[in-house]
This record gives C-alpha cells, structure tokens and sequence, in this order.
C-alpha cells in the first residue's frame, strides 16, 4: 500500500470519534510498533466497530447512524455498510423470537435505572480504554526511551573500557617518561657551558653590530657626496640619458615588435592569396557543377514529366481496357487449363502411339516374311506356266501338270500355315508384357496429379513471397520511420546535453539497412567531426546518454535503471543529466546509482547501503522533508 495516498484519511484518523453504545472500534484494537503504519491500517479498516453479540451488532448497524454501518461481532459475524451480514462463528445459531409465550413483567423505573448504569459502566469504560492507550503510549515511548538509553549505556561501557585501556598504557609511559625528562649531571654542565658561550657570541655580535651600523653610515655619506659630485648638472644630464635609454629600449621593443607583425602579416597575405585563388577553383569548380546538375535537374525533370504523361496514359488505357483485360484473363486461365489437359492427353496418346508403332513394326515384318514367300510361290507358278507353254503337250497333260501344280502349290500353302503357327507359337513363349499399357496409364494419372500439386504448391510459394515481401516492406518502412524520429531526438538531446554540440545516425548502406547497420558520429563543442570510437570518456558518456534518451523518447518506458552514468562526467554536466532526468520524471520512474552529490541531491527517495555487524542493511529517506525542516528551522 502506498502510504502516499493515504493521506487524504489522516484528518479522519485524529478526530475524536463516539461510537454507539460507547463499543471500541477495531481500528483502535490494532496495536503497531510504528505509528507511521497506523494509516496503512485505518485505510483498511475505516470506523468499523467490535460488537459482542450479534443483537448489539444489529442495533448499531441498522441504527440510525450511517457512519457506523459496518458492524463487526467477537465471534466472526460482519455487517456491511450495504445491510448484508456475512460470517459467523462455527456453531449454528437460533434466532431470538419463539413459539411460547412468556410473561415478563419489569417497570419502566429499572430499564431506566439500567440505562443510567449501562452508560456509567460505558463512559468508566470509555476512560479505562483512554487511560490504557495513554499508558501504551507512554509504554512504547519508555521503550524507545530504554532501547536508547541501553545503547548509550552500550557506548559507553565502550569508551569506559577504552579510556581504561588507555589509562592503563599511558600509566605504564608515565614512569619511562619521567625518567627521561630528569636530566643528567654531565647534561647541566653542559648547558651551562653553552649559556656562558652564548652569551659571549651576543656580546660579540652588538659590537659587530654597531660597527656595521657606523660603516653603513659612512657610506651612505660618501655616496652622496659622490652623486652631488658633479652639481645639478650631472644629474640633469644622467636623468637625460637614462629616459633615452628608456625610449631606446621602448623603440627597440617596439620595432622588433613590427618585425614580427610584418612577418606573420606577409605569411598572413601569402596564405590569403592561396586561398583566394583555392576558392576561386572551387567557386569555378561549384559553377560547373551547377551547371551540371542544373542539365541533369532539367533532363529528369523532362523524363519524370515524360514519364508520369506516359503513366496517365496507361492508367487510362488500362481502366478503359479493364473488362476486356479480366475477361482476356479468365479465358487465358481456362485455355491454360484445357492446354494442360491435351498436354497430359498428348503425353498419354504418345505413349499408346509409341506402342502401336511397335506392334506395327512387329507386323510389318511378318507381312514382309508372308510377301516374301508369296513371291516364291508366284515366281515358281509362273516358271510352271512357262515350261507348260513350251512344251505344248495336251490338255489333258497341261491339266494333270495344273493338278500337280495345285497339289504343290497346296503343299507350300499348308507348309507357309504350319511356318505361322510356329512362328505365332514362338510369339506366345516370347511372354510379352500387356499390362505395361494399363502401367503407363496409372503413372499418366499420377503424372497429372503431381503437375496439380506442383502448380498449388507454386501459387502457394508465390503467395507466401508476396507476403514475405510485404512484410520486408512494412519493417522498412518502420524501421525508417523510427530511424528518422530517433535520429531528430538525438540531434536535440546531444544539443541540450553539451550546450552547442552535434550528432548524427548515419546509415552504411541506405538501400538496405539491415546489412551492414549504423555510424554514429558526433561534434562536441567547439571541435571537429569524430566517431565515438574516438572520444574521451565523458565524451562517449554523453553521447551514450543522448542516444539512449532519443530512444527512450520514441519508445518510452515506465521504469528506468541506471548504474553510475554519471561517473566520467564533470559537476556541469552532472547537473544538466540531473535535470533531465527530473523533469522526465514527470511520467516515468527511474533508479540511478550514484556516488555524485548533485545527482542523488535531485532526487525524491534516497535509499542508502550501509553494513553493521557484518550485515548489510539500507535506509530510505526523503531529501525534501530534510530542505523544509531546515527552512522551518
């Protein structure tokens, strides 16, 4: 609980409060070793009075005071503020009212009576509560008054045990150091001895003293007689020569003066002259450039107008043409997937033509083998027919020579039928392999079926590169976003920090960020461009803290932690992080460790470690209530 905001209740909390029926609040039961803490507790409890039994309870809470609504029983029962009651004690209990009817007979003199005792008893127990708070009180400030009084007891059986042992040592020195403070015979001799010399010296040394003084004398005479030696004259003319001394020596110091005026001012003209003529090159050089660029602005400027009519252009076209394109469109999809199929149909008429050229092949040679043996026939037929017609023999002999002809011809065909069977009996132990056909139509199917996975799976790698891509876009587009934002607050941090410094984030590689990161380069006061690389320690400290407040500042956070970052900076710079520090305090909460007084001197809490007893231990204080108390003082 913070104790802070609870100081709206300590008005409340010192108030002198009369309960009903003169009953303790629970509040006032709560007994603490702090009195600081007793906010903490009435926070929670508020006026929640302790009744004995639950009728008592019930005539407090639905009493007519609202205040004391909240109603708690010895044995567990709570009534809220609300009306409801809850809790209890373990036991059930009855109510009061009963079936029988019971006569009780008492006079309005004895309720009466008994109230005048009920609130003599209530006021004597009302002052006995007070006086025990009171004898608490003292009790607990004798308490604190003995823990005190046993520590300085503590102390100073400490010192007494201390100065004992001292006492004891410097009782022992005491007898070596009279002993040596006695001097010796031989010693008082010798002091005598040497006042008898001193004496003499002294008497020696005012005789000396005088003469020197007579000598003195003397010679002070004989340099002024010398000095008047020549009259006023002498000293006119010596007064001359020494202010043309002078004046000599002045125009001496003065022409060696110009002399160097001189050399510096020639060395002055000719570096002047250099870079006169250096910025004429480059002025000459920053014309034609801008020229240059000036050609180049215009070029592009024409193409970039160029372009954007050829873009409207397109647009337009493309708006105007957007039905047909759509339509174009899904026809192309359709005729795509018709082609595919007559792809996959032609695969499979291919295979089936492939191997109808072999059963081709197959027939054609043995049409070949029958041709062949046709023409045997037909060429031994027409041999018997010309040896028919030479011989010119009868018909009866051409006919019986026809019967033995178409007996042999007879005979060749039944010899060409049994050459078929055997060839085709040949054919049948060959085992050719027909199911290869219905084969190479389930891995057609299968082919197709694997030509529609590849094609879903492409659409899908597409999708997902698109989105990739998006994703690509918005992180840059972010991360730009922030690099801006944190590169301006840097800029402003580093200003305000150092007084008139610069700072920049610079990209290595601008078209892809991520690649190769960021420089941060900064300009401290009155010097040049430098990497923090290359600063000293209170340089990188600052540099350091204006980009992590730039940071901050487009991420803010609740809490900070900080370790000693003010320890490589001077008193000035100290004081400027202080108040930054402070003034953002305003919406977050930081913890610094310091060991710079003008840092934590800033600061609302002050928790400091410390060890006793080979403990370590802390202490919380408030430096503000330490400035008011001196101010009051």
């Amino acid at each position: 609980m913070i104790m802070e905001k609870q100081m709206n209740h300590l008005s409340k909390l010192k108030e002198n409060i009369i309960t009903p029926e003169g009953v303790p609040r629970l509040f006032d039961l709560v007994k603490v070793q702090d009195d600081r803490m007793k906010l903490a507790f009435f926070a929670a409890m508020g006026n929640t009075v302790v009744a004995k039994d639950l009728d008592q309870a019930t005539r407090i809470a639905y009493g007519g005071n609202i205040e004391f609504r909240r109603v708690v029983t010895l044995d567990g029962a709570l009534f809220e503020k609300s009306g409801t009651m809850s809790g209890g004690g373990s036991k059930p209990r009855g109510g009061r009212m009963g079936t029988s009817i019971r006569a009780v007979s008492v006079s309005g003199e004895a309720v009466a009576n008994a109230e005048k005792d009920l609130a003599k008893l209530v006021d004597q127990l009302s002052s006995v509560h007070q006086r025990i708070a009171d004898a608490m009180m003292h009790y607990r400030q004798a308490e604190k008054t003995v823990s005190h009084l046993e520590m300085e007891l503590a102390k100073g059986h400490k010192e007494v045990e201390s100065l004992n042992a001292q006492y004891s040592y410097i009782e022992k020195q005491l007898g070596s150091l009279k002993a040596a403070s006695q001097p010796r015979q031989d010693e008082l001799d010798r002091l005598e001895e040497l006042n008898n010399i001193i004496s003499i010296e002294e008497t020696e040394l005012r005789r000396l003293t005088e003469g020197s003084k007579q000598l003195k004398e003397k010679a002070i005479e004989l340099q002024r007689k010398i000095e008047n030696a020549g009259g006023e004259r002498l000293k006119l003319q010596k007064a001359k020569v020494n202010r043309i001394q002078s004046d000599i020596d002045k125009s001496s110091t003065e022409i060696n003066h110009h002399k160097v005026q001189i050399v510096t001012g020639q060395k002055m003209v000719k570096k002047l002259k250099k870079g006169i003529e250096d910025s004429k090159k480059e002025k000459e050089k920053a014309f034609e450039e801008k020229e240059k660029l000036l050609a180049t602005f215009k070029e592009t400027e024409q193409k970039a107008f160029a372009v954007q009519e050829n873009y409207i252009k397109t647009q337009e076209l493309i708006d105007q043409h957007k039905d047909v394109l759509d339509k174009a469109k899904a026809d192309y999809n359709n005729l795509k997937k018709t082609v595919d199929d007559l792809r996959a149909l032609e695969v499979d008429i291919d295979y089936k033509l492939q191997d109808m050229k072999k059963l081709l092949k197959e027939w054609e040679m043995k049409g070949k083998g029958y041709k062949k043996r046709l023409d045997d026939l037909q060429s031994e037929l027409t041999k018997h027919m010309e040896q028919i017609q030479k011989d010119a023999i009868d018909h009866e002999l051409v006919q019986a020579t026809l019967m033995d002809g178409a007996l042999t011809e007879a005979c060749d065909l039944k010899k060409a039928l049994e050459i078929v069977a055997l060839l085709e009996a040949q054919l049948k132990e060959m085992n050719p392999n027909l199911d290869s056909i219905s084969e190479y139509r389930t891995k057609a199917s299968l082919y197709t079926e694997r030509v529609v996975e590849l094609n879903t799976v492409t659409q899908q790698r597409d999708d997902l590169k698109k989105q990739y891509d998006e994703l690509r876009k918005i992180r840059l587009d972010e991360f730009m976003a922030g690099f801006n934002t944190i590169s301006l607050k840097l800029k402003e941090m580093y200003q305000m920090i150092t007084l008139g410094g610069d700072a920049e984030l610079e990209l290595v590689d601008s078209l892809d960020p991520f690649s190769e990161g960021v420089v941060f380069s900064v300009r401290p006061p009155k010097k040049s461009w430098k990497n923090i690389a290359n600063l000293s320690g209170g340089e990188k400290t600052l540099s350091s803290l204006a980009l992590v407040f730039a940071l901050h500042h487009y991420k803010p956070t609740p809490l900070y932690v900080m370790d000693e970052i003010d320890a490589a900076l001077d008193f000035k710079n100290v004081s400027i992080v202080g108040h930054y520090v402070r003034d953002r305090t305003k919406d977050a909460q930081f913890i610094i460790i310091s060991l710079r007084n003008n840092m934590f001197e800033l600061a609302d809490r002050l928790v400091g470690i410390y060890k006793t007893d080979n403990c370590t231990k802390s202490i919380t204080i408030n430096p503000g209530s330490f400035v008011v108390s001196e101010k009051v003082a």
